[in-house]
C-alpha cells in the first residue's frame, strides 16, 4: 500500500492519463466514484450580495444544451454538475463545509491512512510517531513545525535554531494565527480535538523547480509513503502544496490570503454586476509576473511568435527586469524565435494596482508556476470571475482548495501556447460557456476562500487528522483522545511543548511562534525582504 499516489478523476485529459498509469506502475491508486446530473442552460439575473457576491437567480424553464461540444476544453458534463451544486448551495452552505469534506476525500494520503487506522493489524505507527518522523527530515528542518492539539488547544514543540528570515516568520504567524482560531471555533461547537502533526513551510522550490513532470519530490528521499520499517518510516506532513507523486497533505493557506490586495479586489466586484464586469473585458490572454521561472519568458515568447494570435488583444510578459534581470534570456529567445524581446521583458515593475486594472481588462488569465509548485496569484484569479486557465506543471500540484475546480474544469489546463490559444479560441466562439466558468470560479473564490471559508477548511482538517487518531487508538487500546494535558510533551526528545494561544497580544504571541520555527525570541534580523505576494 502506498500514500500520495493519486489517480485521474477526468479521463479527458491526457496527462493526468499519464499520471494514473504511473501510479497504477508504482503501486496503487485510489478510485473516486461521483455521480452527477447535467445542469441544463437557465436564463438567470444576476444579484450581488456581501455574503454571496454574484449570484444567479433563475427565471425560466431550462434548455438543454443541443451538441457542438465534443471539442470543448473541460469535461462539461462534469462542470455542469458542480455549477449546479454551487447555485443549489449544496457546496457552499456553512462556509463551505461539504466542498471540504470532499477535497479531503479526495486526498489519497489521507485515505490511505484511515484505511491504516481501520486496520487490525497496525501497520502504520500512531500520529505521533508519523508527525515526529517528519523532524528527520532534514531537508525541511529549517522551515518545519511540530504541532500538537490537545482537547482543543495548540501547542509546537520549540526548534532548534536554523536559518531564519521574514517571510518564514510571517507564514508561521499567519498559520499558527488561523489554526488557533480555527480550533477555538471549533470547540466553541463543542470540538476538543486532539492531533500529532507536522507542518512544512517551504515550497520545496529548489527541488522541484526546472524539473519534468512525474519526478518532482518535496521530501528529503525520492521514497513514497512505505510500510516498511528503517530511517524511511512515513512521516505526517501538512504542506503548502503537493502533487500526485508526494504523500503529504497541501493544507496550509498561504499568508497572503485575504490581505489587502485581495480587499481591494473584493471591492471592486462588490460595485458591479457580472455581465457589466464580463462584457467590459476583452478577449485576450492575461499574464504579468516577474521572471521567476524560464517557463514564463517562455510562454510569453511562444504566444508572441503564434501567427494566428491578434497580439494587441492579449497582455502577456514578464515585468520587473530590474530585479529579476531577464533581458539575457529574451534576446535569445528573439534570435531564435522571432519574438520581440522588448515586449516580453519589460523593464518596470507593475504595481498591484496596475496589474489589477490589466487583469479586469482581460477574460482569459493564465496561471504559470513560478519560485514553486504552487501559486499565489490564483485566489485573485478566480475571484475576479474570469476563465482560469493553468500550466500543467502547476495543474498538477495541488493547494489546499484546488482538486475539485481541477476535477470539475473551473481550472482549465494546458502544456503549450498552442494548447492555450487552441482553448481561448474555442471559448471566445462559445462565450456563454466562457462566462459561466468565470462565474463559477468567482462564486467559489468570494465565498469558499474568504477568512470564515479557510478557518472552515482548518477545523475540516483537523477533525479529519482527530477522527484517525481516534481510530488508531481504539484498535490498538490507546488512551487516544483521553489522554489528559499534562502528559502533553514530545515523548522522543523529552522536550515539553509550548502553549499557543491566539488570543494572546502580538507582542507575547510573535515570540513564543519564533521558538515553534527555530528563531530568536527577539525576532529576525536579516536584511528586510522585499517581496511581491504575486511572484
Amino acid at each position: 500500500m502506498m500514500i500520495g499516489v493519486t489517480g485521474s478523476h477526468s479521463a479527458s485529459l491526457s496527462f493526468y492519463l499519464q499520471t494514473l498509469c504511473i501510479c497504477v506502475f508504482l503501486g496503487g491508486t485510489t478510485v473516486v466514484l461521483f455521480s452527477y446530473r447535467v445542469l441544463r442552460h437557465q436564463s438567470t439575473e444576476q444579484r450581488w450580495t456581501e455574503s454571496d457576491g454574484w449570484s444567479s437567480v433563475t427565471q425560466n424553464a431550462p434548455q438543454p444544451y443541443r451538441g457542438g461540444f465534443h471539442d470543448a476544453p473541460v469535461d462539461l458534463a462534469s462542470f455542469e454538475a458542480f455549477e449546479g451544486r454551487l447555485h443549489d448551495g449544496d457546496l457552499l452552505a456553512d462556509h463551505c463545509s461539504r466542498y471540504w469534506e470532499e477535497v479531503l476525500d479526495d486526498s489519497t494520503s489521507l485515505t490511505q491512512l484511515e484505511a491504516a487506522a481501520r486496520s487490525r493489524g497496525g501497520g502504520l505507527p500512531m500520529l505521533t510517531g508519523l508527525a515526529d518522523n517528519a523532524l528527520q527530515l532534514s531537508f525541511h528542518r529549517n522551515t518545519l513545525m511540530r504541532l500538537s492539539v490537545r482537547d482543543g488547544q495548540l501547542y509546537c514543540r520549540p526548534m532548534p535554531h536554523g536559518s531564519s528570515d521574514k517571510i518564514k516568520e510571517d507564514g508561521a504567524l499567519d498559520f499558527l494565527t488561523r489554526l488557533a482560531s480555527a480550533l477555538e471555533y471549533a470547540r466553541g461547537s463543542g470540538a476538543n480535538l486532539t492531533v500529532e502533526f507536522a507542518v512544512q513551510l517551504d515550497d520545496c522550490q529548489k527541488i522541484w523547480r526546472g524539473m519534468a513532470p512525474y519526478t518532482e519530490r518535496c521530501q528529503a528521499n525520492s521514497s513514497f509513503y512505505t510500510l516498511s520499517p528503517g530511517p524511511h518510516h512515513p512521516a505526517l506532513l501538512v504542506s503548502t502544496s503537493s502533487s500526485a507523486l508526494n504523500w503529504d497533505v497541501a493544507a496550509v493557506p498561504y499568508l497572503q490570503h485575504n490581505n489587502h490586495e485581495e480587499a481591494k479586489v473584493r471591492d471592486f466586484l462588490s460595485a458591479k454586476s457580472f455581465e457589466s464586469v464580463w462584457m467590459e473585458r476583452g478577449g485576450g490572454a492575461f499574464f504579468v509576473g516577474r521572471f521567476t521561472e524560464h517557463l514564463r519568458l517562455r510562454m510569453a515568447c511562444d504566444v508572441f511568435a503564434l501567427p494566428e494570435e491578434p497580439h494587441q488583444a492579449s497582455t502577456f510578459y514578464v515585468s520587473d527586469a530590474d530585479k529579476i534581470n531577464c533581458t539575457k534570456h529574451a534576446r535569445l529567445l528573439e534570435s531564435e524565435y522571432g519574438c520581440p524581446s522588448d515586449l516580453i521583458c519589460r523593464k518596470n515593475p507593475v504595481p498591484f494596482d496596475k496589474w489589477q486594472e490589466l487583469l479586469f481588462q482581460h477574460r482569459y488569465l493564465v496561471d504559470l508556476p513560478g519560485v514553486g509548485p504552487w501559486s499565489t496569484r490564483l485566489r485573485l484569479l478566480l475571484l475576479s470571475g474570469g476563465v482560469v486557465l493553468q500550466h500543467q506543471r502547476a495543474y498538477e500540484s495541488h493547494q489546499f482548495y484546488s482538486p475539485l475546480l481541477k476535477r470539475h474544469g473551473v481550472l482549465v489546463p494546458f502544456a503549450t501556447a498552442e494548447e492555450l490559444m487552441a482553448k481561448i479560441t474555442w471559448l471566445r466562439e462559445h462565450e456563454d460557456i466562457a462566462m459561466r466558468l468565470g462565474r463559477a470560479a468567482h462564486t467559489f473564490a468570494w465565498r469558499c476562500l474568504d477568512h470564515d471559508g479557510i478557518r472552515q477548511w482548518l477545523v475540516a482538517v483537523m477533525k479529519r487528522l482527530d477522527a484517525i487518531a481516534a481510530r488508531q487508538s481504539q484498535q490498538r487500546g490507546g488512551l487516544g483522545s483521553q489522554q489528559p494535558r499534562a502528559v502533553v510533551q514530545a515523548r522522543r526528545l523529552g522536550e515539553e511543548m509550548v502553549v499557543l494561544d491566539a488570543r494572546e497580544p502580538p507582542e507575547v504571541f510573535r515570540p513564543t511562534v519564533r521558538r515553534c520555527v527555530g528563531m530568536p525570541e527577539d525576532g529576525w534580523t536579516g536584511r528586510e525582504m522585499d517581496y511581491l505576494p504575486l511572484t
